[in-house]
């Protein structure tokens, strides 16, 4: 008799700390859903459609979930990705090193894939994917002027430059007698969007002060470098 009370109690005890286990299992965040983050050639929409397969602006590819780990295959390349998802925020890292944040959203848009060409169906250029290209620190030096511009992932931007002048003078029987230099510094920031391609270009800046400038850029044949409104600047480094 006393066996059975207590194979009963093993029992009920059994099935408490199951319920538990699903309970808190339920309780845990998902990447299920519909995500979105703002970026500089407009909106960007991440959806985990399933336990295995996500579409990422237009993208669909399949992935696998590994503690604090995306490893997603596209089909040409699995690659991972940190992430770290809080309630409805959801932080992964790039390859390059950027962070983009999503926002869970309450319904999903009607993802559009794209096709093998990386283009919407209506045949528009795949922005976001040519703004992520071109992000970074570009910086180049002519002449007497240093100019440096950052294109961020986020759609931040900030630009930066110097020109430094010197010279010197003479005494009357036309020896050097001072030398002389003076510098000048001016900079923004605010945000940008990008229509083109890798080859040429325009992007958009608005100042936070709410003035508005266009880059023109293209290809100048040297890796690594390109033509911001006729002025070679080359990437040295990521834009955070």
């Amino acid at each position: 008799m006393a066996s059975e009370k207590w194979k009963a109690f093993a029992v009920s005890t059994l099935l408490f700390f199951s319920f538990q286990t699903a309970a808190i299992g339920q309780g845990k965040a998902s990447l299920i859903g519909s995500w979105l983050i703002a970026g500089p050639a407009g909106p960007i929409n991440l959806v985990f459609e399933s336990k295995n397969r996500l579409i990422f602006d237009g993208e669909p590819a399949k992935y696998t979930v590994a503690p604090g780990i995306l490893r997603v295959d596209d089909g040409e390349e699995v690659v991972d990705y940190p992430y770290v998802l809080t309630d409805d925020l959801l932080t992964i890292t790039f390859p390059e090193g950027f962070k983009m944040q999503f926002k869970r959203t309450k319904s999903a848009p009607a993802p559009i894939v794209k096709n093998e060409l990386g283009r919407a169906p209506n045949g528009t250029t795949d922005n976001t994917k040519l703004a992520s290209e071109i992000s970074g620190i570009w910086w180049g030096y002519s002449g007497s002027t240093e100019r440096k511009i950052g294109l961020c992932p986020n759609g931040r931007y900030q630009d930066y430059s110097e020109s430094s002048y010197s010279g010197s003078s003479r005494d009357s029987l036309g020896n050097p007698s001072t030398n002389w230099g003076t510098a000048s510094q001016r900079g923004g920031s605010g945000t940008w969007v990008i229509q083109g391609s890798y080859q040429e270009g325009t992007i958009s800046v608005r100042y936070s002060n709410g003035n508005a400038a266009t880059i023109k850029y293209r290809q100048c044949g040297e890796p690594g470098c390109l033509l911001f409104n006729g002025h070679k600047l080359c990437r040295s480094g990521r834009c955070n």
